[in-house]
């Protein structure tokens, strides 16, 4: 009784498809659909007319239909030029987008093309979208404009001088975590994995590009969305909890043979076996078209991702001195050096937000690296089972004394995992050696919890002691009796801080007494209040009243007594109020 039966039925449903697709597209983009606007020119363009600074600006639209792969800048090349309000010219390039749903892991309906970019300015701006072809170069297709305005979103880490900083100047630390990967099939579970790291403190995360996990490009030149929308979604839980993220583009693992300790060549979309042109590893470096490959790839990456705030570095490779090359790495060294300074110099060109640049792990390379400007940082990979914290300190110190860029510790433990006491002695070690931050490695955890545990008391302690800073020095403070127990210290003439701990292979710690000193060097005469606190939970275990005794010239030396049976202790030593008596 009600069906329409007339000649418009068809015109009518075309028109009611266009309403829902419409709906749907405002629902895909960020903030509510009346802060939606449409652009002017050739190709509608979605986008909001205002938004807070650093906050997302995404502009949506489609391109007529054609036999041209989006895939391939030479063929399609898509960009918008963005000129903020002091005037910056900012070239941003598109992606395009095919719609996933990340959790369900399955299709949508809807594609097109996306221009992402975070405003670092308050105020106007103006936006043109530009399209070239290989016939057509530069083609004008769309121009809009909106409003920036202030907020309180913390825009990217920058590098400076050789710490990492905040927009606002503030020194940046990581407390970091190695959650490189999680399980496709139960991707929940990986952003609440997200969720309580963060809830524990971390305000730093690697995650690897691995193909086991994130393959963007499974074949050669072919991006996979269902992984872009995982990257997606990772990014965007990122922001919402304050993380920042280092994205580990290639892995060693990548070029081993079957067999190996990863052993995933044969996989490799460079690989001939699946179209690539490497025949073996050391093509994917030298070869022209491996190159141009990879140099596209890394435009996705930054058309995708790097208008992200929580986007700390890209990592072009980890642990390259790993990757199995004939003769070794040493003899390949000239050549893998030559492949970062092209690459690094293309993400340059090409992130229009100049996102720190890094790679791991092989010291001399990224000492090298680092002296001519290629990274912006030297990222450690330390293991050791007797007495990671010394190791920690005394390679991140010896490091950090002949560059003049930030000294991160990427990856630690004792052997393949870490341990609770592992957690805790190397972030305490990085922060004490003057890194700008230190990420165990979590890796398949089966429980985290303890770790993060670990993690959260050591960012209590150390966040508003700020021992990494330059008014800190390295002292020896040294401990009687010893019996196997050491301390990493620092000073700074009127503070003292010390991390003391016990050798994994010492004696029973009941059979060497009950307490024992520690003696504080350089800090000024005067009385002091040293607080005793247990790492294992933050609890303060004793306070007690000292004073220094004049050792040379114009600085003394404090003796603090602390108790053996707690484990790891951290030792702060302050001034005494004015008037109050030695305990």
């Amino acid at each position: 009784m009600f069906g329409d039966t007339s000649a418009n039925a068809p015109t009518r449903e075309l028109f009611r498809q266009c309403i829902v697709s419409v709906f749907l597209l405002l629902l895909a983009l960020p903030g509510p659909p009346e802060a939606l606007a449409q652009g002017r020119g050739e190709v509608p363009v979605l986008f909001r007319s205002v938004v807070p600074r650093y906050g997302l600006q995404e502009l949506s639209f489609k391109l007529p239909d054609g036999p041209l792969n989006p895939y391939e800048p030479a063929d399609l090349e898509v960009e918008a030029l963005v000129v903020t309000p002091s005037g910056r010219r900012l070239h941003v390039p598109a992606f395009y987008w095919e719609e996933w749903d990340a959790a369900l892991n399955q299709a949508e309906a809807r594609q097109g093309w996306r221009v992402r970019f975070t405003p670092p300015e308050s105020g106007p701006y103006e936006v043109t979208v530009y399209v070239s072809t290989r016939r057509a170069p530069f083609q004008k297709q769309a121009e809009l404009s909106f409003e920036c305005i202030p907020s309180s979103l913390s825009g990217p880490v920058r590098r400076r001088k050789n710490r990492l900083a905040t927009p606002g100047g503030r020194e940046f630390f990581a407390y970091g975590a190695n959650l490189c990967w999680g399980d496709v099939r139960d991707f929940e579970r990986y952003l609440g994995l997200m969720r309580k790291a963060a809830d524990s403190g971390v305000n730093c995360l690697r995650v690897w590009l691995a193909p086991w996990w994130l393959s963007i490009e499974p074949s050669p030149g072919k991006y996979d969305q269902r992984a872009c929308a995982r990257l997606d979604r990772i990014f965007q839980e990122a922001e919402s909890l304050g993380l920042r993220i280092i994205l580990c583009i290639e892995q060693h693992g990548n070029f081993q043979p079957e067999g190996d300790t990863v052993g995933l060549w044969r996989q490799h979309p460079y690989n001939v076996l699946h179209g690539g042109p490497c025949e073996g590893p050391a093509d994917f470096f030298t070869d022209e078209k491996a190159r141009n490959l990879f140099k596209k790839r890394l435009r996705y990456l930054v058309a995708r991702w790097s208008y992200s705030t929580s986007l700390l570095a890209w990592e072009l490779f980890n642990e390259i001195e790993l990757v199995p090359l004939e003769d070794g790495f040493v003899a390949h060294q000239e050549r893998l050096a030559q492949w970062h300074i092209e690459m690094a110099g293309f993400l340059r060109e090409c992130d229009p937000f100049a996102h720190l640049v890094s790679t791991s792990s092989d010291i001399p390379l990224q000492r090298d690296l680092a002296k001519e400007g290629i990274i912006d940082m030297i990222q450690l990979h330390l293991y050791d089972p007797e007495d990671i914290a010394r190791k920690i300190q005394d390679i991140t110190s010896a490091v950090a004394e002949e560059a003049d860029v930030p000294v991160l510790v990427g990856e630690y433990g004792e052997t393949a995992s870490v341990s609770a006491e592992g957690v805790s002695r190397g972030l305490f070690a990085a922060a004490l050696a003057g890194a700008s931050g230190a990420l165990p490695w979590l890796q398949d955890t089966p429980d985290p919890t303890p770790l993060l545990v670990r993690l959260k008391v050591a960012r209590e302690l150390l966040e508003p002691a700020r021992v990494w800073e330059t008014t800190f020095r390295r002292v020896n403070a040294a401990i009687t009796p010893e019996n196997d127990l050491r301390s990493l210290a620092v000073s700074s003439w009127d503070r003292g801080y010390a991390y003391v701990y016990r050798l994994p292979s010492a004696a029973d710690p009941e059979a060497s007494g009950s307490s024992a000193l520690l003696r504080m060097p350089d800090i000024l005469p005067g009385r002091y209040v040293a607080e005793i606190v247990s790492v294992r939970n933050g609890a303060q275990r004793s306070t007690t009243s000292v004073e220094s005794e004049a050792a040379e010239e114009q600085t003394a030396e404090a003796t603090v007594p602390f108790p053996l049976a707690e484990g790891d202790l951290w030792i702060r030593l302050a001034p005494a109020p004015i008037g109050e008596p030695l305990q």
